[in-house]
């Protein structure tokens, strides 16, 4: 890294192989190959996927990989901007054939460095050259580098799309080609930039290349049938799930930490169950390990590795026998411990190497836990499977066979990450990701089975999980890891609560029902100390979603959410619903920005938002609500009022507000107040509505804000924004 910035008087410098290939200085740029393994040529075998990293690779130009901040992850090549910019391997072939070849790309990838909006399709072209000769030594710059490149064996090109989709779903896997003839021998293969796209800047970001043939996918095909876990339960049964991160790195409330095993003899089972099966969750996923290495029971495999690092107690037992009583399916998260260097270094586990006695070791654990505990839990949650399993080569079948020992119906399910899936022998997308997101991915509409129909994890059970409360997925006092040392960093002060809430309850009912809408499983991440406690806000707010469900499921409700009519209902349950959907003109003087539920206003002085509510149980009583708004306001807003009022609707389609306001039932009228700028916002009480709800059914009468100045025009800021909740 230290000789990166400089011009080299020698265009080759000749060093050992197991420190530094070779540097080599092109047209003023630096280009860096760097062998796999240290072998010049990967191999490419006929029985296998092909993984060919663009970590990996000979780089020529600018691209550079996406710091993971940590000793194991192997992540995407960013910043390729140029026509200049290429990736070389080389490689050896086996066997003579037709291979398919795909590509983990993205372009303008919101997670990059370089994100800049977006561009017409990208035209790639890839290139197999054959070497000039087999008497090609390692004293020869030219025919190292690749600059002999005599004969092309094969080329291909691909376009790349933008796509619009949330970061987390936005990295695609796509067929380069489905069958391109390769010669037997050492090849060079070479990707680059065909040319510029005609709209937009150059922004791509790239993670690999695979290599296959048809047969090989016919046969994980077949493989994976023949082991394929049971899905059903989670696509007609699971309502909603929680995580819970409680492991070797989990701190207490107050107090000094105990040992794991300590902790584990002291976890109140009873209690936990109980928190369960009051949140009204009946998914459970719950971590064996994390960034340490440790599982709650006597496993003979890891103690063969490293003593100490197992306990007498058998805590899963018993979790799963508590759960089982209250109707709750129980997963198993595991984790390779990649922040335990002492674990690593039992494992002899090299980044960037095979691995073997890692991956021997690895399948020996997993087979035993799950003849162990057999039907007792339902399935697997395996962390890291993109950024640490793939780029190590994991051996997918060997791994599938144990995962499924001792319950072949068990599901199982790699994280990704931000990228696409590892492997296709899996069930689950055992992702990352806000249920606020569910409704802008691809390939999981409405009324689908659960199942990903298009996109990176395309064939895969849809479950979603993400954090209810700020900070990290395990309680650390504020902590963090350091992912380069394995230690605990930051505040973790004897005082230090739990987080405060991610998520209201509007935006809870409203996501889980918008996986549900889909088959899906929407999981959320509730922070548990060492001693087992959990936020009561964060309690209250599972029992919330879970009362409004219920309501929903018993029919009282049709859906809560800004993307559809508001429902209040008379069902006992206080419910603050926001109201975050405008008015009918998607380009007029309204906009809405989703993430914070803000209307704005221009300098229409009739400007008005609206919501269509539904009223339930109500008939032949009056409704009474209060209604407030959070504002902010700069100078120029003096003299500005709002009025609410409501419309009674004759059918639940009407739409057309053009004479709207000429019918308005006006329930109260504030004079707003001018704030301290546009950061300064203010909670307003507007006033109190109420209305008689009429006899025979439930009535929809669509909300009104009006905006008035006493001008009768404003210069109002753009940026003057309110938000109602009712």
């Amino acid at each position: 890294p230290a000789l990166e910035g400089m011009m080299l008087p020698l265009r080759t410098w000749v060093v050992p192989s197991s420190v530094l290939l070779f540097l080599m200085c092109c047209e003023n740029k630096l280009c860096r190959p760097v062998a796999a393994h240290g072998n010049v040529f990967l191999p490419v075998a006929p029985d296998d996927i092909n993984i060919l990293l663009g970590s990996e690779a000979a780089v020529f130009g600018g691209p550079f990989e996406h710091s993971s901040g940590d000793r194991i992850h192997m992540l995407w090549m960013e910043n390729w901007t140029s026509l200049d910019d290429s990736f070389q391997w080389n490689v050896s072939i086996a066997e003579r054939g037709y291979y398919v070849i795909q590509i983990l790309v993205c372009s303008h990838f919101k997670m990059s460095s370089g994100y800049n909006g977006g561009s017409s399709p990208v035209a790639l072209k890839l290139e197999f050259y054959r070497w000039p000769s087999m008497g090609c030594d390692n004293s020869d710059e030219t025919c190292l580098s690749g600059k002999v490149l005599n004969e092309v064996v094969a080329k291909v090109e691909h376009q790349v799309v933008y796509s619009d989709a949330p970061v987390m779903m936005q990295f695609a896997r796509e067929i380069v080609a489905d069958s391109v003839a390769l010669p037997a021998g050492p090849l060079t293969v070479k990707l680059s930039v065909k040319e510029l796209p005609e709209e937009g800047e150059l922004n791509l970001s790239f993670h690999s290349l695979e290599m296959m043939t048809r047969e090989v996918l016919d046969s994980l095909k077949s493989e994976k049938e023949e082991l394929l876990g049971d899905t059903s339960w989670l696509r007609n049964d699971a309502r909603y799930g929680l995580f819970f991160h409680w492991n070797s790195f989990t701190l207490p409330l107050k107090g000094d930490k105990l040992a794991y095993e300590d902790a584990v003899n002291r976890f109140d089972v009873e209690h936990f169950v109980d928190i369960v099966h009051q949140s009204g969750a009946n998914v459970i996923i719950f971590t064996t390990n994390w960034a340490g290495y440790h599982f709650p029971a006597a496993i003979r495999s890891i103690d063969r590795i490293l003593q100490g690092r197992t306990t007498k107690r058998d805590l899963i037992a018993e979790i799963s026998e508590g759960l089982k009583q209250v109707g709750v399916r129980f997963i198993l998260y595991y984790h390779y411990g990649k922040d335990d260097d002492e674990w690593f270094r039992a494992m002899n586990f090299t980044r960037g190497a095979r691995n073997e006695y890692f991956w021997d070791c690895w399948c020996e654990i997993i087979a035993e836990i799950g003849n162990r505990y057999g039907t007792a839990f339902d399935g697997w949650w395996i962390d890291d499977g993109m950024t640490g399993y793939y780029p190590h080569r994991a051996p997918w079948r060997r791994m599938w066979r144990a995962l499924k020992a001792g319950n072949p119906k068990r599901v199982v399910g790699y994280n990704p990450w931000a990228l696409p899936k590892p492997t296709d022998l899996q069930e689950l997308y055992a992702g990352e990701m806000s249920v606020l997101d569910i409704s802008f991915l691809p390939g999981l509409a409405p009324g689908s089975t659960g199942v990903f129909e298009t996109g990176p994890q395309v064939g895969l059970y849809a479950t979603f999980s993400s954090l209810l409360q700020n900070g990290d997925w395990t309680f650390m006092r504020g902590g963090s890891i350091d992912q380069r040392t394995g230690q605990m960093t930051g505040e973790q002060g004897e005082d230090t609560d739990f987080a405060g809430l991610q998520i209201s309850l509007p935006e809870i009912i409203w996501g889980v029902g918008e996986a549900r809408r889909r088959s899906a499983l929407a999981v959320f991440n509730l922070l548990i100390s060492q001693e087992g406690a959990v936020c009561h806000e964060a309690q209250k707010l599972l029992r919330g979603l879970s009362l409004g469900l219920e309501a929903i499921e018993s029919g009282s409700v049709v859906a809560v959410g800004p993307s559809s009519a508001h429902q209040v209902e008379h069902f006992g349950v206080p419910l603050a619903v926001e109201l975050a959907t405008t008015g009918p003109w998607p380009d007029g003087p309204l906009f809405w920005r989703r993430s914070n539920a803000l209307i704005g206003w221009n300098a229409d002085p009739k400007a008005f938002a609206s919501w269509e509510v539904k009223f339930v149980g109500f008939q032949g009583r009056v409704v009474e609500f209060n209604f407030s708004v959070v504002m902010s306001c700069d100078a120029e807003c003096e003299g500005l009022s709002i009025s609410v009022g409501s419309v009674l609707l004759n059918t639940p389609s009407l739409q057309n507000l053009q004479h709207f306001d000429q019918s308005i039932e006006v329930h109260a009228t504030l004079d707003l107040p001018r704030t301290g700028g546009m950061d300064d916002f203010i909670e307003v009480s507007v006033g109190k509505i109420a209305f008689m709800c009429q006899e025979g059914g439930e009535e929809r009468r669509r909300i009104v804000i009006m905006l008035k100045h006493e001008l009768g025009e404003t210069s109002m800021s753009k940026d003057w924004s309110l938000r109602g909740a009712v």
